[in-house]
């Protein structure tokens, strides 16, 4: 038996979880690189800065920060 009450992201069997950090206030993201194009950006939940632009092949979705503890000043 097969489950499919949960539902699939587009792509997400072949995500690649991928660290960005935030050049203003040094805060670490971790986001998952799906193979779905698009054009888009993800703004730091603390300073607002730009963390990342894309256009092209991949997506970033799921963001999720880290401690500043584990890698921010």
């Amino acid at each position: 038996m097969t489950d499919t009450s949960r539902k699939r992201m587009p792509g997400a069997e072949c995500s690649v979880s991928v660290m960005f950090v935030c050049e203003g206030c040094k805060t670490v993201y971790e986001a998952s690189q799906i193979p779905l194009p698009a054009t888009s950006h993800f703004r730091c939940e603390l300073c607002d800065g730009i963390v990342h632009r894309w256009s092209g092949s991949y997506d970033y979705v799921q963001w999720k920060s880290f401690p500043r503890s584990w890698g921010g000043r």
